[in-house]
């Protein structure tokens, strides 16, 4: 009689989906120099690569805003080019922004008209329109600034200082807190001119 203790039982794995079954036989490499290395490179070769997968959900738009509502939120009416700037429904406005630009970068002698030394190129510049609401009660104030494109300057050729007066958010969290604790009014004020306001 045969209990069921004394029976074993040999379950053969499974072999893996997608994966080649090599013959079971011995590699013998019979000590050539490389032999053990060409065998794994073609076990290796012989394995399928994963195939890649892609979500078949389809992509849709966000619909939180529709166009019109985006290019509201989006869109100040600033002009982004002179052209624009001229051909403007505000162009009255923009020349004279433009005016005192131009009137304050003179004051300021913030550049000289020299000729161009022979072999150089001069820097192209553009204008920046901004439009700056006040409260109800004061009109929009129409600012222009024009910048010069530095990003086509070298440094060590075209110029060797870097400086900008700007200041920096630790000095404004010190004045901040000061007048926390004295318990004393803040106000902004914008600056029209920056340069002239820094060397006073």
């Amino acid at each position: 009689m045969v209990r069921a203790d004394d029976v074993e039982e040999t379950v053969e794995p499974e072999p893996a989906q997608g994966v080649d079954i090599l013959p079971d036989h011995d590699i013998t490499t019979n000590g050539e120099p490389g032999v053990a290395e060409d065998i794994a490179e073609d076990v290796l070769a012989s394995a399928p690569e994963p195939a890649l997968q892609r979500s078949d959900r389809a992509r849709h738009p966000s619909t939180r805003y529709s166009a019109s509502e985006f290019i509201l939120l989006i869109d100040a009416g600033e002009p982004e080019s002179y052209v624009e700037a001229v051909e403007s429904t505000e162009k009255s406005q923009w020349m004279v922004a433009m005016q005192e630009e131009m009137q304050s970068l003179q004051k300021n002698h913030t550049y000289d008209l020299v000729r161009l030394p022979k072999g150089k190129k001069a820097l192209k510049n553009r204008w920046i329109f901004r439009v700056k609401q006040g409260d109800s009660s004061t009109p929009p104030r129409y600012k222009a600034r024009l910048v010069v494109k530095g990003f086509g300057q070298r440094q060590g050729v075209d110029f060797d200082e870097i400086f900008s007066p700007v200041v920096k958010m630790s000095s404004i969290r010190v004045v901040l807190g000061l007048a926390a604790r004295q318990d004393l009014e803040i106000e902004q004020m914008d600056v029209k001119d920056r340069l002239s306001a820094w060397r006073s």
